[in-house]
């Protein structure tokens, strides 16, 4: 008897099943669908930033900025970074700085209709120094004269609220400065007999946060170095800085735009010997130092380019120069993308 009643629940259980299932298909497929959409919806797959709300968290002034961007004008104490003379300093036509910088995401999640943002990311830029010869300078390498580059590279995550605040945080920043191959391929500039160079390496852990409200957005940040202490000539152990934008609308996407950001470095400097090829760089000196950044400008926004003068004071990025501090003033276009 118990056999028999299992065998009938089964039975009406086969039938009604099926039945309710095809009596509501539709419904349950629109529910299957509706939730699919609904998942897809908070992966966002462009990987580009967006110029509503991530341009306020990527200052101009800032050189750690991921924006492309071109400088022209004058390292005001350049006479005090090389030998003049050697340099034919007092033949430069002006000095320039192309920088590459762009910022991808990889994964981009929205919550709550864009309340939340979390977006995991990767930032790269390389950044040159040049100077330009006046017409009838001759030098081994013609017109235009490389200094150095700088190479950075960072994988980051964000946590973005209403679009208004960011806090940013990087396991790993990598940097390296690398000296000019025109310093190098001229004999006349560079003795290694006094000093040797290598090119700067080193990682840090980084932190950043960037607050919009109204016209003023206020930002700051926090990288430590954690490797490479003792391999380069010259590491950033520590860097802090602060910043304000303000943006005042003109008219459609233009915007004047008022920046200023101040801060320290704290680095160790090496001094480094090679007595000959394939021995090995050791430091024989070291030491810390703190100093000082300030960059200043005053530009004109349009859309996703900036148009503006800009004063910036800090270490020379110049391995041939990195001992000294640097004053720049000039010209700058960046473009944010």
């Amino acid at each position: 008897m118990v056999k028999f009643v299992k065998l009938f629940i089964l039975i009406v259980l086969m039938i009604l099943v099926p039945m309710v299932i095809f009596a509501n298909e539709t419904t349950l497929e629109q529910q299957m669908d509706d939730y699919t959409q609904s998942i897809r919806i908070q992966w966002h797959k462009n990987p580009l930033r967006s110029l509503e709300s991530d341009r306020y968290f990527n200052p101009w002034l800032d050189q750690d900025s991921y924006n492309s961007s071109f400088w022209m004008g004058s390292i005001l104490n350049m006479d005090e970074l090389y030998d003049a003379e050697k340099f034919k300093l007092d033949s430069v036509a002006f000095y320039h700085a192309p920088k590459l910088g762009t910022e991808l995401k990889v994964f981009s999640l929205h919550l709550k209709e864009g309340t939340h943002r979390f977006n995991i990311g990767l930032g790269f830029l390389v950044d040159f120094t040049f100077l330009f010869y006046k017409s009838g300078t001759d030098q081994l390498y013609g017109k235009s004269f490389l200094f150095g580059s700088v190479v950075q590279v960072e994988p980051v995550i964000d946590y973005i609220y209403k679009d208004k605040f960011r806090f940013r945080v990087s396991p790993v920043k990598h940097i390296c400065y690398h000296m000019g191959g025109d310093i190098l391929g001229d004999p006349t500039l560079y003795d290694r007999s006094v000093e040797e160079f290598r090119d700067v390496g080193f990682e840090q852990i980084h932190m950043s946060a960037a607050y919009r409200w109204g016209w003023f957005t206020f930002h700051g940040g926090l990288s430590s170095a954690y490797t490479a202490h003792s391999a380069s000539n010259v590491a950033n152990v520590l860097n802090l800085n602060v910043g304000t934008e303000f943006r005042f609308p003109i008219w459609g996407e233009m915007n004047l735009l008022v920046g200023l950001v101040t801060g320290t470095n704290f680095d160790i400097i090496n001094t480094i010997t090679r007595p000959t090829a394939g021995t090995g760089y050791t430091v024989t000196e070291a030491s810390y130092e703190w100093t000082p950044i300030v960059s200043a400008g005053l530009g004109l926004e349009i859309y996703r380019m900036v148009f503006g003068l800009k004063y910036e004071m800090q270490r020379s990025r110049q391995i041939y120069a990195f001992r000294k501090m640097e004053h720049r003033l000039g010209l700058s276009v960046n473009l944010f993308i």
